[in-house]
């Protein structure tokens, strides 16, 4: 009987096999073309299926791990056709420890090493002999794992080291951040290939000394919860210079944890003294509070903060810094809402700061960057409806003459054309706040609610800084009492600073304008960058960690997202 290949060449059977010996030895010798001597590889094999397999915009799970950067490892593996990247046969390569200490060094940059993997990593390796990989008893489904594990772990880190580990939204959405262009999976392969692991990802952390600094004080901080962290004050009278007891004795020891007190000498003294008044007042300058040296209430408060939960405080702030771009301009202008301060900053370093009034709690100032264009001499002030509304109706309902007394003009409506109203002529006692379609215009004044000088940054929020009557405001500790605007304490400096470079206008120049009363829009001579941030802990020149309240409830929404296990 003849086989059916036999048949429809027209080649006897036997003859036929013969044929088909002699051209597989032709080939194994000459071409060296055999599946027995080059099978396909299975690992490879594998990690193509895998991925193949895998839908679209999905994580997957690898050893009980979830992946989240699919489409990465996808791109990644395409370009090398499947081959395994962090193995060479059935051996680790150098490269996959180096990067075993990278995802291990993620803890001092304030991340968790247990969100890339490491546990199921290091569990995978234990099936890899160190003396002989002839005995290796990984499968090839287990070093598919470990392959797609590690390239997770670059990749995810990766992108957490450069723009953070979770994307700002909420009251943070308009966050300056770094736009990441970074091709993960050429950047990944540029690293293997150059065995540049550890650096390659170091290169992608914010190289600003701000960044340095934290880092640095996040290990202190976390020395001190080694040892015990502190221990808190107990609530009682407010303790002064002069003042004795065990509640001095908790005082002194906590001060010393923390670095704000180092006694001359080895003391055990139950007496508040000057050496122990000058440690409270560095303790409440770092933390923004009122210099007293006295501790009552709100320095207790913050003496009590247990010193885990400043480290946490400190990774959601270095959290920020990965946020933030790293475009920076040489010169920019930065407001940091939580320390209620503004810098003028060139070259990484301020170069003048003055205090500001930021936004209420329930009016609070957003965080957003924008471009400062120009400036208003003499500003008229049009009064936003929520705050004629809210504020002054009710006044006015009271006292139907407090328009006049606060150079307010009224308008029909909000229209250029409208006509002004007399007051007098309007039933504010009958006017219902959901029918009130009036437009206020506080002409230009001392009293003016906008002082002399606004500036400019257009900005989807109408939020724009500006000088104020109300200069008693500067002297307090915390300063949220603006509507989301930024009130100045030197608005003349500021104005000298941003007009630099037009001879025009020089300070007496300003100020002489100031005093015609007239209004002026005055354009800059180069726009100048603005941004506005909160950050509640940062390292000043001294080396010492500034804190301070998060007074908009902010870090806690960043420290809860940064927090969640596969984000």
């Amino acid at each position: 009987m003849e086989s059916k290949v036999g048949q429809r060449w027209g080649i006897p059977l036997s003859r036929f096999g013969l044929l088909i010996a002699k051209v597989a030895v032709y080939a194994t010798l000459c071409l060296g073309v055999a599946s027995a001597v080059d099978p396909i590889d299975p690992v490879q094999d594998l990690l193509r299926q895998r991925l193949e397999e895998a839908p679209e915009r999905s994580v997957i799970l690898v050893a009980n791990e979830p992946v989240c950067t699919i489409e990465h490892l996808r791109r990644f593996y395409q370009r090398r056709t499947y081959q395994p990247a962090w193995c060479l046969g059935a051996e680790p390569l150098p490269q996959a420890h180096s990067l075993i200490r990278a995802v291990r060094g993620a803890y001092q940059e304030g991340l968790n090493p247990a969100d890339y993997h490491l546990a199921a990593i290091e569990k995978l390796l234990r099936a890899v002999p160190q003396t002989s990989p002839a005995v290796n008893s990984q499968t090839p489904l287990e070093r598919v794992d470990l392959d797609l594990l590690l390239t997770d772990a670059f990749l995810s880190l990766s992108n957490d080291f450069s723009t953070g580990r979770v994307q700002p939204e909420g009251r943070l959405a308009n966050w300056p951040c770094g736009k990441s262009n970074l091709d993960l999976a050429a950047l990944l392969d540029s690293a293997i290939s150059s065995r540049n692991v550890e650096s390659s990802l170091q290169a992608l952390l914010p190289q600003r000394a701000g960044y340095r600094r934290l880092r640095e004080v996040l290990a202190r901080y976390r020395g001190t919860a080694a040892r015990g962290g502190w221990a808190t004050v107990a609530d009682g009278p407010k303790l002064t210079k002069g003042s004795t007891g065990e509640r001095v004795t908790a005082l002194r020891n906590r001060l010393r944890a923390s670095g704000d007190w180092t006694p001359a000498k080895e003391s055990f003294s139950d007496l508040f003294d000057e050496a122990l008044q000058q440690g409270v007042h560095k303790f409440q300058q770092r933390h923004g509070l009122e210099g007293d040296g006295i501790v009552g209430l709100s320095t207790l408060a913050a003496l009590n903060v247990s010193v885990e939960d400043r480290i946490e405080q400190i990774k959601v702030n270095m959290e920020r810094w990965r946020w933030l771009t790293r475009d920076l301009e040489k010169e920019f202008i930065l407001v940091n809402i939580a320390n209620f301060e503004l810098y003028i900053v060139e070259n990484e370093s301020p170069i003048a700061r003055m205090r500001v009034v930021v936004g209420k709690r329930y009016r609070p100032t957003p965080v957003f960057a924008s471009i400062m264009t120009h400036l208003v001499i003499n500003p008229s002030w049009n009064v936003p409806r929520s705050i004629a509304v809210r504020e002054m109706l009710p006044l006015l309902r009271k006292d139907p003459t407090y328009l006049q007394k606060e150079n307010l003009k009224v308008f029909k409506g909000w229209k250029p054309e409208e006509k002004e109203l007399d007051p007098g002529t309007v039933d504010w006692a009958a006017t219902k706040p959901a029918d009130f379609k009036f437009h206020f215009r506080q002409t230009p004044g001392p009293r003016n609610a906008l002082g002399q000088l606004k500036f400019v940054f257009p900005n989807q929020f109408d939020v724009y800084m500006h000088d104020t009557p109300a200069r008693d405001l500067f002297k307090k500790s915390s300063r949220e009492f603006s509507h989301g605007c930024i009130r100045i304490e030197r608005p003349l400096d500021l104005a000298e600073h941003v007009l630099r470079g037009d001879s025009a206008w020089t300070r007496d120049k300003l100020a002489a304008a100031i005093a015609s009363g007239k209004e002026l829009t005055v354009p800059l001579p180069r726009p100048l960058p603005v941004y506005i941030l909160y950050a509640t802990a940062w390292v000043d020149r001294n080396g010492d960690l500034q804190l301070r309240q998060d007074t908009y409830k902010l870090d806690e929404l960043v420290a809860k997202a940064i927090s969640i296990p596969g984000t």
